[in-house]
C-alpha cells in the first residue's frame, strides 16, 4: 500500500523537519485539541534534540474509534503499522512504546529524520 507513487510523494513532501513546518505541525496539534468529532485525532507535538527529531503524542485516535465501533478492534495494530512504513518512505526512523490500541493512555510517536547528504 505504501509503495505507490502517491504515498511516496506524500511522505517525501513532509515539511515537519523544517522550522516553518514544525510550527505548522504544532499549530495543527493545538487545533486538534478542540476536535469534538470522535473520528478525529487529538495530539500534541514536542521538539526533539534537533530539528530532525520530534515526538507526536496522540491522546485520541479516529481509527481506533472507528474500528472499535465496527467490532474490528483486532485489526487496529495492522493500521498502526503503516506509521512505520510511511516514516521509512521519508528516511525517518519511527518508534513507539505505547499505543491506544494496545491499551495505553496514548500513542507516543517518535520521529528521527535521517538527512541524506
Amino acid at each position: 500500500m505504501c509503495g505507490n507513487f502517491l504515498m511516496k510523494a506524500a511522505a517525501k513532501k513532509s515539511r515537519a523537519y523544517t522550522a516553518k513546518g514544525r510550527e505548522l505541525l504544532k499549530s495543527q496539534a493545538k487545533e486538534s485539541e478542540k476536535n469534538t468529532n470522535p473520528y478525529s485525532w487529538k495530539f500534541s507535538v514536542e521538539d526533539g534534540e534537533t530539528l530532525n527529531q520530534y515526538t507526536a503524542t496522540f491522546h485520541t485516535c479516529g481509527v481506533c474509534f472507528l474500528m472499535t465501533k465496527l467490532g474490528l478492534k483486532e485489526y487496529i495494530p495492522a493500521m498502526c503499522s503503516l506509521d512505520y512504513d510511511m516514516a521509512a518512505l521519508n528516511n525517518t526512523e519511527f518508534s513507539r512504546e505505547f499505543t491506544l490500541a494496545g491499551g495505553g493512555k496514548y500513542c507516543d510517536c517518535h520521529y528521527n529524520h535521517i538527512a541524506i547528504n
